[in-house]
């Protein structure tokens, strides 16, 4: 149960049929069911992408994308933002973090059970409070980002504006991996470390506390 459980947080889009093969690629035989019936029993599920997260919205007024990742060269150049989702049991669970594009350092994630813009101003608000910020902020297009709060509030620091256009954008995708697989197959770039202390606030958050 222990190999499994590390072999999930290497990798946590697997579900029992490729952790099999992991296990079978260390020598250790064991059946899809055994394995199926071990993840059920420790509440581990494969996360894949389902919900739509980036629901368009209508600005007044739009900004152009400003990225290029050939060009980010320096900490606090560029920020970006997105959000994903977390499965449970009965719901979803919704996660925005802000990154450094340079460092790819995650500086703040929020998590709530609603699409609304408030997690992601809160998400903002503990990036900022560390006497830091960004040359340019990056996001999609989604109603929560082109919200007039959302974009005050960055104009309010002088930061740049950059947005994605509607197809999506390769610079906030990179770090999708929590909930999306790579080309390799292997889940990307969300850190084990954080995974780790999301799994650890989830129960929190069911029974109540929202962070």
């Amino acid at each position: 149960m222990a190999r499994i459980d590390a072999l999930y947080l290497e990798d946590p889009c697997s579900g029992s049929t490729r952790i099999v093969d992991y296990l079978a690629r260390e020598g250790i035989p064991v059946s899809r069911d055994r394995v199926r019936n071990l993840m059920r029993r420790m509440g581990l599920r494969a996360i894949y992408q389902k919900p739509r997260t980036t629901v368009p919205g209508e600005p007044s007024e739009r900004y152009p994308c400003l990225v290029d990742l050939r060009l980010v060269t320096a900490v606090d150049q560029v920020w970006a933002t997105d959000i994903t989702y977390i499965p449970l049991q009965k719901e979803l669970l919704y996660l925005v973090a802000i990154v450094d594009l340079f460092s790819r350092n995650v500086l703040s994630w929020k998590l709530s059970n609603s699409l609304d813009t408030e997690f992601c101003l809160d998400a903002l608000e503990m990036a900022l409070a560390g006497d830091r910020k960004p040359e340019i902020f990056h996001c999609d297009q989604g109603c929560q980002f082109t919200s007039g709060d959302f974009v005050s509030r960055l104009q309010a620091e002088e930061i740049n504006v950059s947005w994605s256009g509607r197809s999506g954008a390769t610079t906030t995708s990179w770090w999708r991996g929590f909930g999306t697989q790579s080309s390799t197959g292997r889940c990307t770039c969300m850190p084990t470390s954080m995974a780790g202390r999301l799994r650890s606030a989830w129960p929190d958050f069911c029974g109540g506390t929202a962070m």
